[in-house]
């Protein structure tokens, strides 16, 4: 079960050799830990490269194990897991998926007020579309950016802010995603007067 897995993650037991099963291998294991203290033992035990594959497998046992509405609603702590070993991945199909769950936790992250995680998110899922994001995933780029820069307003950050509608009016296609861009520009504009 996922919670057997999930400690084989932190325990550093692989169970994907040979069809072994978590629960042949962990019969008593829980990932709930009584104590936060435990878990946190078990994690400064870990050397930082150790830390960052643990957090992807969790992520990646994560994404594998909870049913979609279970995914919906932890979709940040999913993406922070992963978000440690993003910059192993080199498909460009997992990327992509990747940076829409980034996208979904960053907007999530944003509805929360978690500002920073949502800019971090955010960045994380722009990062995983590359320098050709516009050419290649425009939609999804614009969703990120969109987000960026509604995230940017939240925090005051001007020159964020202005940089991101300045993308999005510089790669917008159509005028309904210029108006767009500008209605967030006069949103801020109002605020500022």
């Amino acid at each position: 079960d996922a919670n057997h897995q999930l400690y084989a993650a932190l325990a550093g037991t692989d169970l994907t050799e040979s069809g072994t099963n978590a629960g042949d291998v962990l019969p008593e294991a829980r990932y709930r830990f009584q104590h936060d203290a435990v878990r946190l033992s078990v994690h400064e035990h870990l050397d930082e490269e150790a830390r960052r594959q643990r957090h992807f497998q969790i992520g990646h046992l994560l994404l594998d194990t909870l049913d979609p509405a279970q995914r919906r609603a932890r979709v940040v702590e999913v993406f922070e897991h992963l978000s440690y070993g993003l910059d192993q991945v080199r498909d460009p199909a997992q990327r992509r998926d990747y940076a829409r769950l980034g996208l979904d936790a960053g907007r999530a992250a944003l509805r929360g007020l978690a500002f920073d995680a949502a800019n971090e998110m955010l960045t994380s899922a722009a990062r995983l579309l590359g320098d050709r994001r516009w050419q290649e995933e425009r939609e999804l780029a614009l969703d990120i950016h969109t987000a960026l820069a509604e995230c940017a307003f939240a925090q005051e950050r001007a020159d964020d802010f202005e940089r991101e509608i300045a993308l999005l009016t510089a790669n917008a296609r159509s005028p309904w995603e210029t108006a767009h861009a500008y209605a967030l520009l006069i949103r801020v504009r109002t605020v500022q007067t």
